[in-house]
């Protein structure tokens, strides 16, 4: 399934921000500015939102926490 995401590259700490229900990343817009001047920024579309695909399990709770573990499994860590 694809999760969609949309980055804002900096050399900074990390910060991953994921909506609530019934929303989209850009709900996070207004606090853009002052975030990404601090942070590297990944915003994240849940399954079923936005440009994310749909949830073939479905859209309890609970498969949206295992859709998400997946993504954090498969996201790129420099070290």
């Amino acid at each position: 399934m694809h999760i969609h995401q949309e980055r804002r590259s900096r050399n900074a700490s990390e910060l991953v921000l994921l909506h609530g229900l019934t929303r989209r990343w850009q709900t996070f817009t207004p606090l853009l500015p002052s975030l990404q001047s601090r942070y590297a920024l990944t915003l994240v579309d849940l399954p079923g939102h936005g440009e994310s695909h749909p949830n073939p399990a479905g859209y309890l709770v609970k498969d949206y926490v295992e859709a998400m573990v997946a993504w954090v499994d498969g996201f790129p860590v420099d070290s």
